[in-house]
């Protein structure tokens, strides 16, 4: 949204071409640091992490998949990469962020414990890969601010040893993670220690507002619904042709390749993400408001009929 108002600015002062350069130059500058991070300093901070972590509590040890060097370059690499305006979700990196908390907590608590060895044996293995699946639901808790679905996250897809008592570890690791997680998005960081009530409480949001939508929109939604399925079918396809050639790539081998595919790529979603609501504006603009003026309504109901407020 601030990419768009910052264009939307720029366009009034003529100068559209300065504003979309701005923007797209900063988002490369961003992503380049973060995948440069990636790639020359923690290659196992790659991708979302959630792979990984499931193969670790199925009994399969990779190195450096928690350590302290994968855990930062993770967290600064996907905070810098959705800065950059990247369409990449955090929820999978988030499974993979909590679960190195747990593992270096793990590791921390073992070398004080045990006088500077980590946890061995049976018992401080089982005891790691509990509290790494705790901290796969304490991500998922955070990412969504729901704690009752970050453990059934863990318990259905990650993890394949569970226990009643694990329930109830995994339970209070994601109620604490949606606490803190509430609290950031609901401070006013201008005066710490004050809360948003509409930020904490995702529940009873629209309570006093006009109805959302009525019942003869329901045909609507089906139509929409039955489109996003045939799209995400062909984004599926497609993501599978695309993942098999870029293995079988003999130009993206080198790690300067690596970074300019991910430069390319921003460059492309960006580029259509700034100007796609221009070509729409002008569409509506010059196509939909005259006709709809035609029909004998206002310019001013015809753009509250396309959502767009005066």
């Amino acid at each position: 949204a601030s990419a768009l108002l910052h264009l939307a600015n720029k366009n009034e002062e003529n100068r559209l071409a300065e504003g979309y350069f701005s923007f797209v130059l900063s988002g490369i500058g961003l992503v380049i640091v973060a995948v440069g991070l990636i790639v020359y300093i923690a290659p196992m901070a790659a991708a979302s992490g959630i792979p990984e972590t499931k193969a670790f509590l199925n009994g399969v040890d990779i190195p450096g998949i928690f350590n302290l060097r994968t855990f930062i370059c993770k967290v600064i690499g996907i905070s810098l990469t959705i800065a950059a305006g990247a369409p990449i979700g955090r929820e999978g990196p988030m499974v993979h962020i909590g679960a190195s908390v747990a593992s270096l907590v793990s590791d921390a608590w073992g070398r004080l414990a045990k006088g500077g060895q980590v946890w061995r044996g049976a018992g401080g293995n089982h005891q790691k890969r509990d509290l790494v699946s705790c901290g796969v639901a304490a991500g998922i808790s955070a990412a969504f601010r729901a704690p009752i679905g970050g453990v059934l996250f863990a318990q259905e897809d990650i993890v394949s040893i569970w226990s009643n008592y694990l329930t109830w570890k995994s339970f209070v690791c994601a109620m604490a993670a949606t606490l803190v997680s509430s609290y950031l998005n609901s401070s006013d960081f201008t005066n710490l220690g004050t809360w948003r009530q509409e930020s904490l409480v995702a529940a009873n949001e629209n309570e006093g507002e006009e109805e959302a939508w009525k019942w003869v929109d329901l045909p609507a939604f089906i139509i929409l619904g039955i489109l996003g399925g045939v799209f995400m079918s062909i984004f599926t396809y497609a993501s599978v042709i695309i993942a098999k050639y870029r293995l079988g790539c003999k130009w993206l081998k080198q790690d300067w390749q690596k970074i300019l595919e991910v430069c390319f790529c921003l460059l492309s979603v960006l580029t259509l993400e700034l100007f796609i609501p221009l070509v729409i504006l002008d569409l509506i603009h010059w196509v939909i408001v005259p006709l709809c003026q035609a029909l004998g309504h206002s310019a001013k109901m015809c753009l509250l009929s396309v959502g767009i407020s005066m």
